[in-house]
């Protein structure tokens, strides 16, 4: 199974120079959202220099990291027959830059992309059908990127520990940042305007967040995923991101879908 893997990754994988300028793009937004010496820092002296060098370090973070998140979503998608194709979110990285600039850099907001699918009949003639990929499907896959994004810090923490190097819990915070920022349950709107949305209803609407495929297609999953990394997220803040972190997120995840299922069947009995 290994190998015919191996090989349908060879032979289906592909990021197009549109998704590679899509991801240079939004880490440029992300690198200038992350750069707090942009923003008056009282006691410090403003410096150009120092401006620029941040802003090309963090992009450089973000697009590595985020890089990898997407590769993630794309094996995922190619192990369950489906091409995933990546792109930024135009209207989000505008509304991102334009709250991290009203909050002087506390709240670095930034849209980490979204993505569309769509079937490789080969990949899925036997063991899936030809169709369109099913919903558990799309949530599996729109998840990969944020799990292999909390699961990348473990060892970055490691090498954090082990050189004492603080870049490397620099990279920890972007890393759950890109994580917790793709779980949000967020449709895409193609456009800024709202007399148009309205108008429009679903047409101005197309494909969504990761975070909002995954809740469209299966709620109680959406939140068991959501405890995890939020859970995650705010512990290796605190503390480190370990594997007791990890299995103690888990273990919280099954509250939080647990949670929603008792309120949903309140609400809805």
């Amino acid at each position: 199974m290994v190998t015919g893997f191996r090989s349908h990754v060879k032979q289906y994988f592909e990021m197009t120079r549109r998704e590679w300028l899509s991801l240079l793009i939004t880490a440029a937004v992300a690198g200038f959202c992350l750069s707090r010496s942009f923003f008056y820092q009282p006691g410090a002296t403003y410096s150009v220099t120092l401006v620029a060098s941040d802003l090309v370090t963090n992009a450089i973070a973000v697009f590595i990291l985020l890089s990898l998140h997407v590769l993630a979503q794309k094996l995922a998608g190619i192990f369950y027959g489906v091409r995933v194709v990546y792109d930024k979110y135009n209207l989000g990285l505008l509304i991102g830059a334009f709250v991290t600039f009203l909050s002087f850099g506390l709240w670095p907001l930034f849209i980490t992309g979204y993505l569309t699918y769509s079937s490789i009949p080969n990949l899925r003639i036997g063991k899936f059908r030809a169709t369109f990929p099913k919903k558990w499907e799309i949530s599996l896959i729109a998840v990969a990127g944020p799990l292999t994004s909390i699961l990348l810090t473990i060892p970055l923490n490691l090498l954090g520990l082990v050189t004492g190097a603080a870049v490397f819990l620099h990279l920890i915070v972007i890393t759950i940042l890109i994580a917790v920022y793709a779980m949000l349950p967020l449709p895409l709107l193609q456009t800024p305007n709202p007399y148009q949305v309205y108008m429009s209803r679903m047409e101005s609407l197309e494909s969504n967040l990761p975070g909002f495929d995954i809740f469209f297609a299966a709620p109680a999953w959406y939140f068991f995923f959501a405890g995890i990394i939020a859970t995650f997220a705010l512990l290796a803040l605190l503390f480190s991101p370990t594997l007791l972190v990890l299995l103690l997120s888990v273990i919280l995840g099954f509250g939080t879908m647990y949670l929603y299922t008792v309120v949903r069947e309140t609400v809805m009995p």
